[in-house]
């Protein structure tokens, strides 16, 4: 299968060329043409293929079957345009192929999500991403240097939205360092009894490659979940998608979340940072300062269940 890929991918790389639309040699306004040009070709295409297979209600009523061979023809004028596209852009087989098993993974995470059943007596473990099991570092870091003190305006705005557009389309979350002790943590939790959600206010929603990069990090760093969610409203994503079952704690390091969670009689183990340190004193919120410390918690917790 990949030498045949290979084989299609160079027979449309040189038909590209014989047509004088070698990629290489284009400027950015005429690839940018290009690419409207093809898109719309590509929706044309699409169509021509709805309409030689069948429709679900002609399905029904035992219209003629499909023909498979018109099919093939209108899935290969499918496949060049998007081969087409992919070779504007300079891309290679193997980064298309990368990106369709991402993809694969997405959806198979998705369809597992669909099968993790909650019952009101199944242990739940929340557990936020960012500082809590990656290490976020690297983003304040660039952060702190790109405000270097400068005066909020329209322009420094733009600026700070231009560099977070950019790390999130590059694929930066997928460079993060795990949190000391993150991964060893969730497998003791796990091996406790618990289900493991991840809960993130990753914009998955703006940005759809988030998704599969924060399930990329997850897996090669070997955090084990059970199910995760992206949402900025946690409580929300709770009622939505754990109830009738109630998470025993919830591992976060941001200020306002603990404090909607504790509102809502979440127990929040507070990740101790510099930045979270107006909360204060709140019912239903502990510090701690590492996965060791989540561990004790979360034990002592346990206990005072079985004694009640």
């Amino acid at each position: 299968m990949p030498d045949l890929l290979e084989k299609m991918w160079e027979a449309q790389a040189g038909q590209q060329r014989d047509l004088g639309l070698d990629p290489r040699h284009m400027n950015e306004v005429d690839r940018r043409a290009i690419s409207g040009d093809l898109a719309l070709s590509l929706y044309e295409e699409v169509a021509e293929l709805q309409r030689a297979t069948s429709h679900y209600k002609r399905h029904l009523l035992a219209v003629n079957g499909v023909q498979q061979d018109n099919v093939a023809e209108e899935v290969a004028d499918v496949l060049k345009l998007v081969f087409a596209v992919a070779q504007l852009y300079g891309l290679s087989p193997g980064e298309v192929s990368d990106a369709f098993h991402r993809k694969t993974n997405v959806v198979a995470s998705r369809a597992e999500a669909q099968r993790v059943s909650l019952k009101s007596n199944t242990k739940v473990l929340c557990v936020d991403m960012d500082d809590v099991l990656a290490d976020l570092s690297p983003w304040t870091e660039e952060l702190r240097r790109l405000q270097g003190g400068a005066p909020q305006n329209a322009r420094t705005l733009q600026m700070m939205e231009a560099w977070k557009d950019d790390w999130y389309n590059s694929g930066r979350f997928r460079e993060l360092k795990p949190v000391e002790g993150a991964a060893d943590a969730l497998r003791t939790v796990i091996d406790w009894g618990y289900k493991v959600v991840v809960i993130t206010a990753r914009p998955q929603w703006q940005y759809k490659r988030i998704y599969a990069d924060t399930l990329e990090w997850l897996q090669a760093h070997d955090m084990p979940h059970h199910l995760i969610l992206f949402g900025k409203d946690k409580v929300e994503l709770i009622y939505q998608h754990i109830v009738p079952a109630w998470p025993v704690a919830f591992v976060e390091d941001h200020e306002r979340n603990a404090r909607h969670l504790s509102a809502a009689g979440v127990n929040v183990l507070l990740f101790d940072t510099p930045r979270n340190q107006g909360i204060g004193a709140l019912e239903g919120v502990k510090r701690v300062t590492g996965w060791k410390a989540v561990l004790e918690q979360i034990s002592n917790i346990s206990m005072e269940e079985r004694c009640l």
